[in-house]
């Protein structure tokens, strides 16, 4: 990964609730050339980026809000990762509204996962790595992966692609709660986020 900062090379980093985003902060401090665009759903983002600007004017880290994603933002996340810049979202919570889901086995259940990261992925046309941060020792370890090259969703068989790409994230997510299960930040019945269609 530092090699594709140093070189310019962005993408997307899908990490989940055991990948805390904060530490992009930090990480944007110590790792010259890192600038990484956050997607959170909240419509506080704006704020949030007012106050960092503040605090930090040179910080390399934005947030931006997602509840609607149009093809404005889309055309803005395009020009940050061809400028070498990755963005971040989750890929274990639903959408605020109503967004589509696709449910896989997760920890021995039928569990939704939104689909939003793959097909902005796809759109980028850019490599995933996956962000974990678990607890060893006395401090943390944080991991990146690669997730995959290019996410490619064909026309013919683009349901079965996305749901090859929400599968492969359910085993991430599980290898990650289970090496570290206090670690993984779900306060509410996650299995029970949308009707379960089995």
């Amino acid at each position: 990964m530092l090699q594709k900062i140093a070189r310019r090379e962005g993408g997307l980093i899908l990490t989940a609730h055991v990948g805390c985003l904060e530490l992009c902060q930090v990480l944007a401090e110590q790792v010259p050339g890192f600038r990484i665009t956050v997607l959170v759903h909240t419509a506080h983002a704006q704020r949030f980026n007012r106050l960092l600007q503040r605090l930090d004017p040179l910080a390399a880290v934005e947030l931006v809000q997602v509840t609607d994603m149009g093809p404005a933002t889309a055309m803005l996340l395009a020009d940050k990762v061809a400028d070498g810049g990755f963005v971040a979202i989750v890929g274990d919570r639903t959408p605020v509204k109503g967004g589509r889901t696709l449910t896989t086995p997760f920890l021995g259940h039928r569990a939704p996962f939104p689909i939003g990261a793959y097909v902005l992925a796809a759109a980028l046309g850019c490599p995933v790595y996956t962000m974990a941060c678990l607890h060893e020792g006395d401090g943390y370890r944080v991991t990146f992966e690669t997730f995959t090259e290019r996410v490619v969703l064909p026309r013919g068989s683009r349901d079965a692609a996305l749901a090859e790409q929400v599968q492969r994230f359910a085993r991430w997510l599980e290898l990650q709660v289970t090496q570290s299960p206090l670690d993984w930040f779900n306060f509410f019945p996650f299995w029970d986020q949308a009707p379960h269609d089995d």
